[in-house]
Parts: C-alpha cells; sequence; structure tokens
C-alpha cells in the first residue's frame, strides 16, 4: 500500500440468503424512489407544456368569462333607453333581459355555477 494513495473502500459481508434479500429490497426501493422522482419531474415538464397552449385557461361553469362579459353587455344594452331617435325600441326591465340572454332558470340549479353548485336546504 502507498502512502499517498487513497484507501480502497471494500465492504464485506457474509453474503446469506437474509443479506442478499436485504440488498435486494434497499436497491428495489431506491429504483421506486428514482423511478418516482422522474415520473414527477415528466408530468410537471408536460403540464408546463400544456398550460402554454391554453387560449382561455379559466372557465367557471358552462361559459368562459370573455362570453359573460359579452352577455353582460348585451343585458345592458337591452336595459338601456337608446338616444337614438329613429329606433322607438322600449328598454326592458333587467330581469326580462336577463331571462332572454341567460335563458329560463333550470330547477335546483344555481345560475353561472355550473352543473355542480344545486340549492340545498
Amino acid at each position: 500500500m502507498d502512502v499517498g494513495a487513497p484507501p480502497e473502500l471494500l465492504f464485506r459481508w457474509d453474503r446469506t440468503a437474509n443479506t442478499d434479500k436485504e440488498m435486494l429490497m434497499h436497491m428495489s426501493s431506491m429504483h421506486r424512489t428514482w423511478r418516482g422522482v422522474l415520473k414527477k419531474r415528466n408530468i410537471a415538464d408536460r403540464n408546463k407544456a400544456n398550460h402554454s397552449h391554453q387560449s382561455m385557461p379559466y372557465r367557471k361553469g358552462r361559459k368562459s368569462h370573455y362570453q359573460l362579459k359579452d352577455d353582460f353587455e348585451r343585458m345592458i344594452q337591452l336595459s338601456t333607453p337608446s338616444l337614438d331617435s329613429e329606433s322607438r325600441s322600449t328598454p326592458i326591465s333587467a330581469e326580462e333581459a336577463f331571462v332572454s340572454i341567460m335563458g329560463k332558470d333550470r330547477s335546483g340549479r344555481i345560475r353561472c355555477r355550473g352543473s355542480r353548485e344545486t340549492r340545498r336546504i
């Protein structure tokens, strides 16, 4: 053995069926952990890629925010009197404008909250 050389690291143990089993369990555990880390990393990368493709990322219920905004503007136009003298349309009530744009109520549902929200007593 040289004085300047690092000592060799050798592990010696009695090789029995039990030590082989323990070693195999340890290596299997390490492999499962490694595979889990890889899987999480792949899922995160895939989610990032999918997120970048979304054109309208958030929706609540059946209509997007943009559709609800357009519907709201149309309701305002229906319920406010027109300044144009040639159009003799009379404004309708806010409730009638809401029903004409959004449709009639369905029993048991809360409007604009999707199909999962229901009234509970």
